[in-house]
């Protein structure tokens, strides 16, 4: 979404909160173990509790970010949203048994009011382990407050800005690191007039920051011996809206899914899609509130788009489910629109697929 998080919206909670000492350090979140169950992927839902600014606010201020008018008017609709997806995913989860949930960005612009009393559903009281998104880090002191904001709901967890962890669920193991992806945006990193170059992302765009995170990717997945490894971020490789394949973008991170074979997990594109190239398979999942019909190509498939919940005027909300054997990774895909019983859409994701497409 394009509204920004706000630093009036955080104020408060943010003057009892003691930041980490940077948010760079990497650390390892141990290895969780399942007897049954699956893992939920859910992103793209923070929208209730923004501190809308009024018109006289923005007067003189560029119609972006906090005063984007297109967020400002897209507002109420965006609470209703993420209100009912967040009902849905509850019933999702009661059928389906959720052990844990990973998010891919855009978590909050109100703690209380965004999470924990939004995601009320007994099936979520769960730990959830999110990634970064890109307005995540607009206000100077947002990433500090989602760094600490364990100490409010038990069930969040995020040790770093980039971090690794473990589940196993009836003896398969899964193993994600997560990104912080926005710094890899040259967009972002080269227009200071841009809402997202803020002091958190000036100080995780140097050179020498994105090969730090390119190593922790390589090393993390080099290290691990989990029967499925991911790469969990927000921004997007190959998606159904913009691709960041290119060198001053996520070229370097792609080398590295390529090289250890990693599923991608993002959000960013307001939409529910699977992609494969480059013998590789990236679900998008960022459907947690407001959708765009545009960000899923308005339904069109291209050689590349395996799946998209979007047609020409509409695109549904929902989140998916990861589970599987040994030899198969199944990834499902749960519709608001087509209820919480069955997915709508299922891939299968074998060892050394491949795939007659080239990025």
């Amino acid at each position: 979404m394009k509204a920004s998080i706000i630093a009036a919206a955080l104020a408060v909670l943010i003057a009892t909160v003691d930041a980490r000492p940077s948010g760079h350090t990497h650390q390892s979140r141990g290895h969780r173990k399942y007897k049954e169950g699956k893992i939920a992927i859910f992103g793209d839902y923070g929208w209730k509790g923004w501190n809308v600014p009024t018109a006289a606010q923005c007067v003189g201020l560029p119609a972006v970010g906090n005063c984007d008018p297109d967020d400002i008017a897209s507002y109420p609709q965006a609470v209703i949203a993420q209100e009912r997806t967040a009902k849905f995913f509850g019933e999702v989860c009661k059928e389906q048994n959720c052990k844990e949930v990973m998010t891919t960005g855009e978590n909050y612009k109100h703690f209380k009011e965004g999470f924990t009393d939004m995601y009320t559903a007994k099936s979520l009281q769960i730990r959830w382990n999110p990634a970064l998104g890109n307005h995540d880090i607009v206000a100077n002191t947002s990433v500090s407050m989602e760094l600490n904001a364990h100490k409010y709901d038990s069930r969040w967890f995020m040790p770093s800005r980039w971090y690794q962890h473990d589940i196993s669920v009836n003896g398969v193991k899964y193993h994600f690191t997560v990104l912080d992806s926005s710094p890899f945006i040259s967009s972002y990193r080269t227009n200071p007039a841009s809402p997202y170059y803020s002091q958190e992302l000036i100080n995780t765009m140097t050179p020498a920051m994105l090969q730090a995170q390119i190593d922790y990717l390589d090393k993390s997945s080099a290290e691990s011996d989990a029967d499925w490894k991911f790469l969990v971020m927000h921004h997007p490789i190959l998606s159904t809206s913009k691709n960041y394949t290119k060198p001053a973008d996520m070229g370097g991170l792609f080398q590295i899914v390529q090289k250890h074979k990693l599923v991608v997990l993002n959000g960013h594109d307001h939409v529910l899609s699977h992609q494969q190239g480059n013998n590789t398979d990236f679900f998008t999942i960022g459907a947690g509130s407001l959708t765009a019909a545009s960000d899923g190509h308005n339904g069109v498939y291209l050689p590349y788009i395996k799946y998209v919940a979007a047609n020409a005027t509409y695109a549904d909300n929902g989140m998916a489910m990861l589970s599987g054997t040994k030899e198969e990774l199944k990834v499902e895909y749960f519709e608001l629109l087509h209820g919480a019983k069955k997915p709508t859409y299922t891939a299968i994701v074998k060892h050394n697929a491949h795939y007659n497409i080239t990025i």
